[in-house]
């Protein structure tokens, strides 16, 4: 089943249930302390559910939330800029592993006509950034849920991924040194955002936690303070995304 967070009924029901079941069985005067908590906004609620999510009942019960999610897929987003749209319907998204960001930084390069003598030096600067930032770490692909997340605002949010072609790192890496070669990839391509399924159990376990959570404070905002606040979620992944798990591509701005 694929899990569409701006739609919270595709939700498996055992879900709801599993949380409603846990709320019914706190102490009236529990659930009444809590109610006595001011909700302005979402960010609000872990503060107010907090002790109660600590014992051995909450754990199980996000357990049985684990469980239910573990068999389905969730519909993520990924914001870019790219040359070719047609690219992602056919090759799928692909995680930043430093020898691959490095030779499609160079090709994109080779295409807009660059010297070897500039591309040499500007993917040098590339390399070194990739290094410094992403040291140790695995590569990875980043998401976003919902689509609605991306802003009309092109300098905020998500939306810095598609500011130039190849990505914030390509921007850290020459805005100061090579800020002409920045403008020609800012200027190229389109942004865009894909549109795709990921399996719950390609998402690393601190996202799936941080996912448990987003669903549990939904839950209680709407079931304690009838506070019906959207889920707003982001993430990454180990894997590529392969072409066949690919739904659209969105063209933005």
């Amino acid at each position: 089943m694929l899990i569409d967070l701006s739609k919270p009924d595709t939700l498996p029901q055992e879900i709801k249930n599993s949380i409603i079941s846990f709320i019914k069985s706190l102490p009236i005067d529990t659930i009444e302390n809590i109610k006595k908590q001011e909700i302005h906004y979402k960010s609000d609620i872990p503060c107010a559910v907090e002790q109660i999510l600590t014992s051995s009942q909450a754990r199980s019960m996000c357990e049985s939330i684990r469980n239910y999610l573990e068999p389905n897929y969730l519909l993520c987003f990924h914001a870019t800029r790219i040359m070719d749209i047609d690219e992602i319907y056919k090759k799928g998204l692909f995680t930043n592993s430093v020898e691959r960001y490095v030779s499609l930084f160079v090709q994109t390069l080779h295409n807009l006509d660059f010297t070897e003598e500039v591309i040499s030096t500007a993917a040098k600067l590339v390399k070194a950034e990739y290094e410094r930032k992403y040291n140790g770490r695995s590569p990875q692909l980043c998401f976003f849920t919902p689509l609605s997340s991306i802003s009309s605002d092109s300098n905020t949010s998500y939306n810095q991924f598609c500011q130039n072609v190849c990505g914030e790192l390509a921007r850290w890496a020459l805005e100061k040194k090579m800020p002409d070669v920045l403008q020609r990839l800012s200027e190229a391509g389109k942004p865009v955002v894909a549109e795709f399924s990921l399996s719950y159990y390609q998402i690393p376990n601190f996202y799936q936690d941080m996912l448990i959570n987003n669903i549990i404070e939904y839950y209680f905002g709407l079931f304690i303070w009838n506070k019906k606040y959207p889920f707003k979620y982001s993430g990454c992944t180990y894997n590529d995304v392969p072409s066949s798990q690919i739904i659209k591509v969105h063209q933005i701005f």
